[in-house]
């Protein structure tokens, strides 16, 4: 048995397929939005493609929120 995972590993997706499965997208809408830097996703230097599920939850919440609000005005 491997050793128990910490909490920031099992947090951080890494690539675009595992972000991709995460989002329920596909790999390449996960390229173009990096590349537009809208949401919580970053290319890592020696490991590609990195986001943390925490930030990405976090980042769905206040885009839900916002359009809420706007949704009452």
């Amino acid at each position: 048995m491997g050793e128990p995972r910490t909490e920031l590993q099992r947090d951080l997706l890494y690539g675009a397929k595992a972000i991709a499965d995460a989002l329920g997208c596909k790999p390449r809408q996960v390229y173009h939005i990096a590349e537009c830097g809208r949401m919580p996703i970053w290319n890592e230097p020696g490991i590609g493609l990195v986001a943390r599920k925490s930030s990405l939850e976090a980042y769905f919440r206040k885009r839900e929120h916002q359009t809420l609000v706007l949704d009452r005005d």
